[in-house]
C-alpha cells in the first residue's frame, strides 16, 4: 500500500498515513489524503500508506495509538493528525504545509 517514490530523489514533503485494513474509515482517509495531495500539493509530495494490521512493528515504532493517523515526516519536526482527514485546508494548516500548496490555475 505504499506509493511509488518520486523520480529525482528526496521529496519536499513526506507524509505517512497509518490505517487499519480496508475499513470504510481507512478507505475514506486514504481517498481524502490522496485527493489533497493531488489537488493542493502536487509532485513534491510522497505519500506512504501503512496498514497497521500488516505491519504492526512499524506502527509500534511510530507509537501509533489510533487510526487513521497522518504524520508529516519531512520536513522536520514531524507533525501528527489523528482522525478525520476530510477537510484538506484544515489538514494542510494543522500539518504546517501551507508553504507547499501550489498556486491554483485560473479556470
Amino acid at each position: 500500500m505504499e506509493s511509488a517514490p518520486l523520480a529525482g530523489g528526496t521529496p519536499d514533503v513526506l507524509l505517512r498515513l497509518f490505517v487499519t485494513g480496508s475499513s470504510q474509515r481507512s478507505l475514506r482517509a486514504i481517498e481524502a489524503v490522496e485527493g489533497m495531495c493531488k489537488e493542493f500539493l502536487g509532485n513534491g509530495v510522497r505519500l506512504e500508506v501503512v496498514d497497521v494490521s500488516e505491519t504492526p512493528d512499524q506502527a509500534e515504532h511510530e507509537k501509533i495509538l489510533a487510526t487513521p493517523t497522518l504524520i508529516r515526516q519531512v520536513p522536520s519536526p514531524p507533525r501528527r493528525l489523528v482522525g478525520d482527514m476530510c477537510e484538506p485546508e484544515r489538514v494542510i494548516q494543522l500539518l504546517g504545509l501551507k508553504e507547499y500548496v501550489r498556486p491554483r490555475r485560473a479556470e
